[in-house]
């Protein structure tokens, strides 16, 4: 049994260095209603303490008040009946804390992903106790020795690295790297315990976790690794119980009888010749989900000693090297990567919307045919809810973990460091294994392991021995992976995609503001327009905005630069995509960004508050399984066919149309995964849009194309831009 603990308080304490004796929570008064999960900002907030900071457009003045201080956290446990025994489990706290129970201290440690779980027995068999967390406030985290070496260094590399700030003190710790103000985000330095906390109550044995994996190998079935925690030596039979939540299959039950030694011991117990239906994407079937409760009863008596439930699925995921290329494979059969990149889903935990807003996000990526999201290193982990319906709704999950941005900087290679690394990284992937939405697990974002090998080897080992059934990529960009910056940051035009060598495009994108009543309500009216400090304030790279814009209409009015910004960042993301589709080697795409944290103007598909920009319809295009592609190549439009299912729907009509007069319509011949030419015509003098149109069994997708191609040709790298290429490749290496 592991109930959520419900009822917590807040209240702000005098600092004290994170070696003391811990101070005394009872002699503070000021104690404000908080929730858990959640954040102290969020929690001030609440309570009138601070004011709204997504409407704020200078947060560091507001905030220093609470970076400054400590804070306790308090709650009241129950009291335990006899026999029995209990824990508390934290899913994760931000960032450095100490954990008491009845002013006892039972831990004090940083990490925000870890797992902290303690045995709180001994204290409950005398009846209720008091639970505290006590975390220090920013002012706590490790800094940069600022001697004038450092200060060198640092205004060395800023003359180069130019976005973020170069020898950050963010690079010191492994909370979010997001936190500490980033291109999209301001510097909002959370804190809290930000994920689930529960008790965890058990009898003689308890089930401290249970992993299960289906077996694809000659014996098809499953494995359930069990760890069991034993008061004693003890004969103990463990019970699983299996029932699909997706179909129709009937309840299945198998024993197993074990002989526990006293303390924590492991168990692998093997179910053979089980056939479970896979879980796949949602667009290639049903994701099958099973339900597993492991119980686990005394011999004599029959009482269940403990239990826990795990949500499973059965599928294969593999990569076949292909003509040097490393290709995945889902369930023995070929995929391509229609991707976004996921950002946190608020800067701020704790607003009790989260699975309404996961759901919303992770619906409308399904709808939009998106089978793939990357969940970006400098995010970190989100709240559990996200996986559970990335598993329901068929989305594949790239994992990475929370370093980001490693340039002419460095991280940290000591021993302390190291061991965090490995801390929490297990606590990443320990928590997250159990999904299938789960293909793979990363190292962070932009960082070279070849530079930090000591870090890249812990982290490493750590994944090689909590989950070996996965890949794990060291970081991202890689070999045959490309950050397509270039476009954007270089000015370079979004053909440029066309010409990018790597088979992964895995970050690419192109900013446009939200619509123009977003505008309005995250804006002072006497600064809405033109584009000036408030909007810089809100992340937005305004002449940046403008050299895309240009090209797709006005820009001097409000709502005629919206309309073309978006319609910019839609045609961009629109030439990435169809580009690498009709790549022989393409492996897949991944949008930078889907959502955004903060209300921003970002290069956010989705804005803070949900509303989709234009490139959302234009991504629904793009990204369908089935769809039409048109490429204009010298004096000619080719027409492609591209099916990234495994079966096809049968014979298809496929038409070309140019501001309502059709020139051409032809039949399209049935094939599985790839794609196709059907037809090249010659390119119209006139201007339009170009539609197309796929009709067949069970198939209507349309896509369009404006002729002629507002974005000019991508022009070949200049010599500097071949320097710093080099440079960024050697500071990045594996």
């Amino acid at each position: 049994m592991s109930p959520s603990l419900q009822t917590w308080f807040l209240a702000r304490a005098r600092p004290i260095p994170m070696d003391a004796p811990l101070d005394d929570p009872a002699g503070l008064r000021d104690w404000l209603p908080s929730r858990v999960p959640g954040s102290i900002q969020r929690d001030l907030m609440n309570a009138g303490r601070l004011p709204d900071l997504y409407a704020e457009l200078d947060l560091d003045e507001r905030l220093c008040r609470v970076d400054e201080s400590d804070w306790w956290y308090r709650t009241e446990l129950p009291g335990l009946a006899p026999g029995r025994r209990a824990w508390i489990d934290f899913g994760g706290i931000d960032y450095f804390a100490a954990v008491t129970v009845n002013g006892v201290e039972l831990e004090r440690r940083a990490g925000m992903y870890s797992r902290r779980r303690y045995e709180v027995t001994d204290f409950l068999q005398q009846g209720p106790a008091s639970l505290g967390v006590r975390i220090w406030g920013a002012w706590a985290l490790p800094r940069w020795p600022r001697t004038r070496f450092y200060r060198l260094q640092r205004w060395l590399a800023s003359r180069f690295q130019v976005n973020l700030q170069p020898f950050h003190d963010r690079l010191l710790t492994l909370k979010a790297p997001v936190h500490f103000g980033w291109d999209f985000s301001p510097r909002l330095m959370t804190a809290g315990v930000w994920d689930d906390v529960r008790l965890h109550v058990a009898g003689p044995v308890a089930v401290e976790d249970l992993w299960v994996r289906a077996d694809w190998g000659p014996e098809r079935g499953l494995v359930a690794r069990l760890e069991l925690d034993a008061q004693a030596p003890t004969a103990v039979t463990v019970e699983l119980r299996l029932a699909s939540l997706t179909s129709d299959e009937g309840e299945r039950v198998r024993s197993f009888a074990l002989t526990l030694p006293a303390g924590v011991s492991r168990h692998h117990l093997h179910w053979p010749d089980l056939h479970l239906s896979s879980w796949t994407t949602h667009d290639r079937g049903r994701p099958h989900r099973y339900r597993l409760e492991a119980t686990v009863r005394s011999n004599g008596s029959g009482e269940a000693l403990d239990a826990r439930t795990v949500i499973f699925g059965s599928r294969r995921f593999g990569w076949r090297v292909e003509g040097g290329v490393r290709r995945p494979r889902l369930n023995g059969q070929p995929m391509r990567f229609r991707g976004v990149n996921w950002v946190p889903l608020d800067l701020l935990p704790g607003d009790g919307r989260e699975e309404a807003r996961y759901r919303a996000l992770l619906q409308a990526a399904v709808d939009a045919g998106v089978n793939a999201i990357r969940v970006w290193g400098g995010g970190g982990r989100e709240r559990p809810i996200f996986y559970e319906l990335c598993d329901e709704l068929g989305l594949l999950v790239w994992q990475e973990a929370p370093i980001a941005c490693v340039f002419l900087d460095h991280l940290p290679q000591d021993d302390a460091f190291v061991q965090l690394a490995r801390r929490e990284t297990a606590g990443i992937i320990r928590s997250l294994r159990q999904h299938p939405s789960i293909f793979m697990w990363g190292g962070g974002n932009e960082w070279g392991p070849g530079r930090f090998p000591a870090v890249a080897r812990a982290m490493s080992e750590v994944a090689a021995r909590e989950d070996p059934s996965r890949r794990w990529l060291p970081a991202s960009p890689g070999p045959g992976d490309s950050h397509n910056w270039r476009v954007w940051h270089g000015g370079a035009s979004p053909e440029l995609y066309a010409r990018d060598p790597a088979p992964l495009l895995s970050e690419f994108g192109l900013a446009a503001p939200p619509d123009v009543e977003t505008l309005r309500a995250i804006l002072p009216p006497d600064e809405l327009w033109p584009p000036g400090e408030a909007w810089r304030a809100r992340k937005a790279e305004v002449n940046k905005l403008r050299r895309y814009a240009r090209f797709f209409g006005r820009v001097d009015d409000l709502e005629s630069f919206v309309a073309a910004a978006q319609e910019a960042q839609a045609r961009g993301l629109q030439a990435g995509v169809e580009a690498y589709r009709l790549r022989e080697d393409g492996v897949g795409t991944f949008i930078w960004q889907w959502n955004e944290p903060w209300p921003a103007i970002s290069w956010s598909v989705f804005s803070y508050h949900g509303a989709p920009k234009r490139a959302y319809a234009q991504i629904a295009r793009s990204y369908a399984a089935l769809t039409p592609i048109a490429r204009v190549r010298s004096l000619q439009i080719e027409l492609w066919v591209v099916n990234d299912g495994p079966a096809t729907p049968g014979v298809c009509q496929l038409s070309a149309s140019l501001n309502g007069r059709e020139l051409w319509a032809g039949e399209v011949t049935p094939f599985g995964f790839g794609r196709r030419l059907i037809h090249a015509l010659p390119l119209p003098a006139e201007a339009g849009l170009l539609m197309l149109r796929l009709t067949g069994p069970g198939v209507d997708v349309r896509n369009d194309l404006p002729l002629p191609w507002p974005f000019p040709p991508a022009r070949t790298p200049g010599l500097r831009a071949r320097l710093e290429a080099l440079v960024l490749r050697w500071l990045l290496r594996w």
